[in-house]
């Protein structure tokens, strides 16, 4: 039964992002390609190359035409974005994900917590108190088909629900913290693979503002099979953190609009695109603020459409992302990059060039 369940769940997963496929005309001619969209009586198609033709759908063979209307009804009967409060104890056999770490699973079995167990449409839920994990579910749910649908050509690679472990008490999650690593000695909220752990915090904004970064993690990382280099993941989290979850509260952001006001915290592209790991504590705002920023750069620049290939190649293909980005953007070197991202963040002051220059 669970396999079942485990079947038709990856297959809705799947059906949120457009595939490629083979689409063959009338004539004999064949054309490997990701469907685009349809306007009036073409289908536009992008090819693996990023080239967009159109062709007439009354010259594609019937299979094709089939296809395509199967699509277009699937399309039209799924809501746009999953809004739904679905809320279920959970209904498996053993609620522990087999990816715990048999360290995990020892600390979080001495904590004396009373862990419940409950299923939203895409996550499994661990708690002790039902109202912020309800919440954590519905945003997980909106997060997860938000994203899907902007990740075109990109598979969700788990045949399972993801996990999350939520804390209520501070003194349990700094004892949990404490036994397991204390690499994350300091954080709120940590996401390995299909695991998220967070604190809940008495501030329902401070809570919110932490899931909203680390939901981005949790959901990205069902797609990605290589992991972009970290300003870009982060840039990422930041980027829907800002949008999806105003999506999610129903007023919504324009890009532009949010990026009009100058990059006050400005951390150097040529520091920022080969770090492996996180600027000392005095550069981490600036390093959040770039990251973010060189995303709206890079989604602005050339659409939606344009990104989502430039990531793909990346996290999918395993391009190197230099390579990537010169093909996608055509910048050759990170100075060419720099000079067009200061003009778009508005960075104004020569010493905000080069915050390591002092040290």
């Amino acid at each position: 039964m669970r396999l079942i369940v485990a079947t038709l769940l990856m297959c809705s997963l799947e059906g949120f992002a457009s595939e490629l496929r083979v689409w063959t005309e009338v004539s004999g001619r064949k054309i490997q390609a990701y469907y685009e969209g349809q306007k009036g009586e073409f289908i536009l198609l992008r090819k693996t190359n990023s080239t967009i033709v159109g062709i007439r759908v009354s010259r594609l063979v019937t299979a094709d035409r089939a296809y395509l209307k199967g699509m277009n009804l699937a399309d039209k009967a799924r809501p746009a974005l999953s809004r739904d409060r679905v809320w279920r104890p959970y209904a498996g056999e053993h609620p522990w994900p087999k990816s715990l770490q048999a360290r995990e699973r020892v600390v979080l079995d001495q904590l004396g917590i009373k862990w419940a167990h409950a299923e939203s449409r895409y996550f499994v839920i661990h708690y002790d108190r039902a109202a912020f994990a309800q919440k954590v579910a519905r945003m997980g749910d909106f997060y997860y088909s938000y994203m899907a649908q902007e990740l075109k050509g990109m598979k969700d690679r788990y045949p399972r629900k993801s996990h999350i472990f939520v804390f209520r008490k501070s003194e349990k999650w700094d004892d949990f913290l404490r036994k397991f690593d204390t690499q994350y000695g300091w954080a709120s909220a940590f996401v390995r693979g299909d695991l998220m752990f967070i604190q809940e915090y008495p501030s329902s904004r401070r809570s919110e503002d932490t899931l909203a970064h680390e939901m981005t993690h949790l959901v990205l990382n069902r797609f990605f099979k290589v992991q972009p280099p970290r300003w870009l993941n982060e840039g990422l989290a930041e980027w829907y953190e800002e949008f999806a979850r105003a999506e999610f509260k129903g007023v919504g952001r324009r890009p532009r609009a949010v990026f009009h006001d100058p990059l006050e915290h400005y951390l150097p592209l040529h520091g920022l695109m080969v770090a492996e790991d996180y600027p000392d504590e005095k550069l981490i705002r600036a390093y959040y603020a770039t990251s973010k920023y060189m995303v709206g750069f890079l989604r602005l620049a050339k659409g939606d459409e344009a990104f989502v290939r430039y990531l793909n190649d990346i996290v999918s293909m395993g391009l190197p992302p230099e390579l990537s980005l010169q093909k996608h953007y055509g910048y050759s070197d990170v100075a060419d990059l720099e000079r067009a991202f200061i003009k778009f963040a508005g960075v104004r002051k020569a010493e905000k060039l080069d915050p390591l220059a002092n040290e």
